[in-house]
C-alpha cells in the first residue's frame, strides 16, 4: 500500500498540472488580494473546487487568522474534495487539511484549509464563538454557489452581513459558480466597483451518448454491467459513475471489488497446454511440438472466448 501512494500522487500531479485554473493563479490570488469580494465563474473541470483554496493558502492571502472556509452542497462532496487536497498537497485528513460535516469532523487546531457543507457553516455561524464559523474563517469560499440551495442562500445572507459589519474585520469572500450568470452574485454584494468578477474557462471533450431500450429496474445492477463492459472491451482509462446517493455509490463499490478479485482468479488461470503430436510420413518418423496458449481474458468463462495462439517449436 506505502508503494502505491508515491506513483498514485504523481498521477495526481500529471492531471493536475493539466488543469485550466493553473494559468490564472496570479490572476485569482491577486483580485482577493485587492477586493473583499470576488466571484469567480468557472466551467466544470477547470480545477477550481480542489485548486483555488490552495493558491489562496500558498499565497498567504489573509490578513487575519484563522482558517480557510470552503463549503460545499453536500457531505459527499465536502469529503472527496477534502481527501483529495490532502493527498495533493502530502498530508493526512484532519491536519493541514480536514472536513467538518453532519455527524463529523475531521479537523484540528493545525487545520487551514477546511471543507464543509453550507448547512454546517450555517449552523457553527448561528451558534456564536470568536472562532466558528465566519467568525473563525479568514477567507470564505462559497462553491457550487448557481446551486442556490436554502443554506446557501442563508450563508450568503450570513457573509453579506459580515461584510457590511466588518465583523469579522478583513474578511475575504470567493464566490465559484459553474454557470456564466454571475451577474446576480455581483449585483447582491455591491456591484462591480465592489466585486472583482474572474472567469476561468473550462475542459471541453467529445462527448458520445447511448441510452438504454428501456428503464432499467436496478440501476446498480445494470452501473455494475456497464462498467465491467467498459473494463473489458474499452483502452485502459477511467470510468465516471454517477449515482443518486451515498448508500448506491458504497453498494457498487463493494460488488466491484467482489468482481475485482473474481477478475484476478480468472487472469492467473492461464491455460498452457504441451501436445506432442506425430506425424509419420515415408520411412521418417518426424515429431513435432506444438504449445498451445491461451490468454484468458477477463471475464472469459470458457476456451472459446479466449485468444489462441499455436506457436510450433
Amino acid at each position: 500500500m506505502e508503494s502505491e501512494r508515491p506513483a498514485k500522487r504523481a498521477r495526481q500531479d500529471q492531471k493536475t498540472v493539466a488543469l485550466p485554473i493553473l494559468a490564472f493563479r496570479e490572476e485569482i490570488v491577486r483580485a482577493v488580494r485587492q477586493h473583499r469580494v470576488v466571484v469567480l465563474v468557472g466551467e466544470t473541470g477547470s480545477g477550481k473546487t480542489t485548486q483555488v483554496p490552495r493558491f489562496l493558502y500558498e499565497a498567504a492571502v489573509a490578513t487575519r487568522p484563522g482558517s480557510i472556509a470552503v463549503t460545499q452542497p453536500r457531505r459527499i462532496a465536502a469529503i472527496s474534495v477534502a481527501h483529495r487536497v490532502a493527498s495533493e498537497m502530502g498530508c493526512e485528513v484532519g491536519d493541514l487539511v480536514g472536513y467538518h460535516v453532519r455527524f463529523l469532523n475531521r479537523t484540528s487546531s493545525k487545520t487551514k484549509l477546511k471543507y464543509m457543507t453550507d448547512g454546517m457553516l450555517v449552523r457553527e455561524s448561528a451558534a456564536g464563538g470568536a472562532h466558528a464559523g465566519i467568525n473563525g474563517s479568514s477567507i470564505v469560499v462559497l462553491d457550487e454557489a448557481h446551486e442556490r440551495g436554502i443554506n446557501t442562500d442563508v450563508l450568503l445572507g450570513l457573509v453579506k452581513l459580515a461584510l457590511e459589519e466588518d465583523k469579522p474585520p478583513g474578511l475575504r469572500v470567493v464566490v465559484m459558480s459553474a454557470t456564466i450568470h454571475a451577474a446576480p452574485f455581483v449585483n447582491f454584494f455591491g456591484g462591480s466597483k465592489e466585486v472583482k468578477l474572474v472567469k476561468v474557462p473550462g475542459r471541453q471533450h467529445p462527448v458520445q451518448v447511448f441510452y438504454t431500450p428501456a428503464p432499467e429496474p436496478d440501476i446498480i445492477e445494470a452501473a455494475l454491467i456497464s462498467v465491467l463492459q467498459l473494463h473489458l472491451t474499452r483502452p485502459a482509462g477511467d470510468v465516471l459513475v454517477f449515482l443518486p446517493g451515498q448508500d448506491d455509490i458504497e453498494s457498487l463499490q463493494r460488488l466491484l471489488e467482489e468482481k475485482q478479485e473474481m477478475l484476478i482468479k480468472e487472469r492467473q488461470r492461464v491455460m498452457l497446454t504441451n501436445m506432442v503430436i506425430a506425424t509419420i510420413g515415408g520411412e521418417a518418423c518426424r515429431w513435432s511440438l506444438y504449445i498451445i496458449m491461451a490468454d484468458l481474458r477477463e471475464g472469459a468463462e470458457s476456451l472459446g472466448e479466449t485468444d489462441l495462439r499455436i506457436v510450433a517449436l
